[in-house]
């Protein structure tokens, strides 16, 4: 259990290590994972402790697996294109987590956009920043994979 402060200087190993005995074996889903963010690094230090880890983007080029195994040979990574922009692309990815032999245990809202130009959605109702950061597909797709649906 957490019972130590993490703070400004604290790594992402630091705080992988100290959880280490809550994701051991465990089956993850990041959303969010491009190469230098966020998302990624959370991927990339799970990854050690992890059975499987999930890294999603809206496209082939955003999901960085072959960065991650190089700093972690045995990481078993998986790639899942999810553009949370479009609902469509979200069933579709809620149904291949759904088709998955292994259970998910942990889903990881991290996806957002940020410092694009203005760009609607592909329906043209939404503008994109907005709708992957605040619309509710995030919890559309955990709804989905949650209940299998």
């Amino acid at each position: 259990m957490y019972t130590q402060g993490f703070s400004s200087t604290t790594t992402a190993e630091e705080v992988a290590e100290v959880l280490s005995d809550q994701i051991r074996g465990k089956n993850v889903l990041i959303t969010g994972t491009s190469h230098n963010s966020l998302g990624f690094e959370t991927a990339r230090v799970i990854a050690k402790y992890a059975n499987l880890v999930i890294i999603t983007g809206y496209n082939e080029g955003r999901c960085s697996e072959d960065v991650i195994k190089e700093s972690i040979p045995h990481a078993n990574i998986r790639p899942l294109l999810l553009d949370l922009s479009s609902l469509d692309s979200v069933r579709k990815a809620a149904a291949e987590v759904n088709a998955y032999h292994e259970p998910l245990d942990v889903l990881i809202n991290n996806a957002a956009a940020a410092v694009e130009p203005f760009t609607p959605t592909t329906d043209g109702r939404f503008e994109k920043q907005f709708h992957r950061g605040h619309l509710p597909w995030h919890f559309f797709l955990c709804a989905k994979v949650a209940l299998g649906a």
